[in-house]
């Protein structure tokens, strides 16, 4: 199974001079947990989560006053749309993310959480559980990260 076969093609775009307030309201609107940070060219620049979200509000900053460039994540870790879903998990693991942008020549075709590759992971269990495992064994994973990824799915 592809990447592209589990991913949402519908991603949700912001600026980095977009306040976070914004950032915010777009994440509840469309009940998300990220946004894609582009620059007028359309091309990934950064990533805010709602992790980032939350570490404003407890370090007592107004968000008001931040915009997402102040709290977004530059080193945006993506996927290739005709990459394997459990090179995307392992990919997830091995960075300790949920949310992965899938690119094509460096343009934003969609984005792949780790819900959606628990909901594939139900669909073909086995299929990803030995893509997974045999992933795993080539890069020295042990069984604890294939136990996370079930979890945290």
């Amino acid at each position: 199974m592809r990447v592209k076969d589990i991913m949402n093609r519908t991603v949700v775009v912001a600026f980095p001079e977009t306040e976070v307030t914004n950032i915010a309201r777009l994440m509840a609107r469309y009940g998300i947990g990220c946004v894609i940070i582009v620059n007028k060219l359309r091309n990934i620049i950064g990533i805010v989560t709602e992790q980032d979200v939350m570490n404003v509000v407890a370090r007592q900053e107004d968000p008001r006053k931040l915009k997402a460039m102040d709290i977004m994540v530059t080193d945006v870790t993506t996927i290739d749309e005709d990459k394997t879903v459990g090179e995307a998990a392992q990919i997830m693991i091995e960075n300790k993310i949920k949310k992965l942008p899938v690119v094509w020549k460096k343009e934003i075709k969609g984005i792949v959480t780790s819900t959606d590759i628990m909901i594939a992971h139900t669909k073909a269990p086995k299929k990803v559980e030995l893509l997974i495992r045999s992933k795993g064994a080539d890069q020295g994973l042990v069984d604890k990260d294939f136990a996370y990824l079930n979890l945290v799915c």
